[in-house]
């Protein structure tokens, strides 16, 4: 497998990312996080200035979403926020961005002062280490993530560990599950790996083990559903596309309707047409969220009114008379002219 650019005619311009943001930073963030550094990245690039609300509406999110990034790649030391004195909204700042390749060279072509800081910068993390393992708690998390790995975790895996409870303030038990999860379900002991799984899970408002148990059983209950509602439409066989699952979240999130009654709402829609799918039931259940309806009872009660008013409706037009007279040959003669 290989990768190549086309060859092109016209130029409407590029900019150049480091390589290093690309290996060593992109992985380490969310979707969200990469794309305001790069639209930042280019609007430097241009010289352009623009408000934390202008790429908010150029990406479709919130400035929360905005701000929160520009923090995160503060924190990985890649670019400087510099406070606007002239701007009287706090959440609009300059942003510096910062040179990749001079990082990585003041990191790996340090003074020896600089290695000396590094060496006490070791030993304050394994100061940091033996007062964890000190509670109890964390004693425990770590023996069962040796487990879950099949092997002692090394000292810069446990560091990671602790500064993402640290971080996002996450209860211990949810790490050990992430760690059960990555191994037993996607067979990946990759610490990095585990950690996008704990990033995703606090982006989901999963900080406690409660959290973590609801998230679980909502989702499982919800896919059941799925299935069910693909049962009753007689796909049997068939994954649940992404679409169809936003519709059958709209019944049960917006409408806040019943899962037996949306079922025996598809159950009478399917009997009135052989190509269900839907979208056409969808037309039943938002009828029925919109008519206040909360029984199958009540369900039946108006699609028999309109079926009637249909009827009603139907032999009025073929119950009409045309006011037609039958004519004798010679009356029909003397309308053309032809016989007096």
């Amino acid at each position: 497998m290989g990768f190549f650019k086309q060859v092109v005619n016209l130029d409407l311009g590029e900019i150049a990312i480091e390589n290093i943001f690309i290996n060593d930073f992109m992985p380490m963030a969310n979707g969200t996080f990469v794309k305001v550094y790069l639209i930042g990245y280019k609007y430097a690039t241009d010289a352009m200035e623009v408000s934390n609300s202008t790429i908010a509406k150029h990406l479709n999110i919130s400035n929360e979403d905005v701000v929160n990034a520009w923090k995160f790649w503060e924190e990985k030391g890649i670019i400087k926020i510099h406070e606007n004195t002239l701007e009287n909204d706090p959440s609009d700042f300059d942003v510096e961005f910062c040179s990749l390749r001079q990082l990585y060279i003041e990191n790996n072509f340090s003074t020896k002062k600089q290695r000396v800081s590094s060496e006490q910068r070791y030993t304050r993390n394994q100061d940091v280490l033996l007062a964890m393992e000190d509670n109890d708690g964390i004693r425990k998390m770590f023996r069962e993530l040796n487990e879950s790995i099949h092997r002692e975790l090394q000292p810069p895996e446990k560091l990671k560990v602790l500064n993402i409870i640290e971080r996002y303030n996450m209860d211990p038990k949810v790490i050990i599950q992430a760690f059960k999860y990555s191994v037993e379900k996607k067979n990946n002991k990759n610490i990095n790996y585990i950690a996008a799984i704990l990033r995703n899970w606090y982006d989901d408002g999963i900080v406690t083990f409660r959290d973590l148990e609801e998230h679980f059983n909502k989702n499982t209950e919800r896919y059941q559903f799925y299935k069910k509602v693909y049962l009753t439409l007689g796909y049997s066989n068939s994954l649940v596309s992404a679409g169809d699952k936003e519709v059958i979240d709209k019944w049960l999130d917006t409408y806040h309707l019943e899962e037996a009654l949306i079922v025996d709402i598809l159950k009478e829609a399917s009997k009135k047409t052989s190509n269900i799918n839907i979208n056409y039931v969808d037309s039943f259940v938002t009828n029925a969220y919109e008519n206040d309806i909360d029984s199958i009872e009540e369900f039946d009660k108006q699609d028999q009114k309109k079926s009637k008013k249909k009827k009603k409706s139907k032999n009025a037009f073929h119950n009409f008379q045309t006011n037609k007279k039958e004519y004798t040959n010679d009356e029909i003669l003397k309308q053309l002219g032809i016989k007096d």
